[in-house]
């Protein structure tokens, strides 16, 4: 499985991904990482641009309704919720270990809770 995570400069889980401007990129297979690389994506549709390179899961914090769409469109699954060392977060998410809060989706500045199956919401 290819994941996507939203990166802070000190290796954190960034909480917006819509502001996201650097990811971390892991390549997994079971329980294992076996590859990592940081990228920058400074303009264009974050989805769109995951997509290309074969991403198949985003592990992040909270989303803004239009980035929810863009992903599930692209059948980009979502982990939301996460907070943390992104690192620690996709160990403990191969591990079945890992935990999550509820996701915030950001609609218009003011935030609402989302607890369903977030690659399906209708935000």
């Amino acid at each position: 499985m290819r994941l996507a995570v939203p990166l802070t400069d000190d290796g954190y889980i960034y909480q917006r991904f819509s502001q996201a401007i650097t990811f971390r990129l892991y390549d997994t297979e079971e329980e294992e990482i076996l590859s990592q690389e940081d990228i920058r994506l400074e303009e264009g549709n974050r989805a769109s641009e995951l997509a290309d390179i074969g991403i198949e899961a985003v592990l992040c914090g909270n989303l803004d309704p239009e980035s929810m769409v863009d992903l599930a469109l692209r059948q980009i699954e979502i982990i939301g919720g996460v907070k943390g060392k992104a690192d620690r977060s996709v160990r403990d998410y191969l591990e079945g270990t890992l935990e999550q809060d509820d996701m915030v989706v950001e609609c218009g500045g003011e935030g609402t809770v989302c607890t369903g199956n977030c690659s399906l919401c209708h935000h």
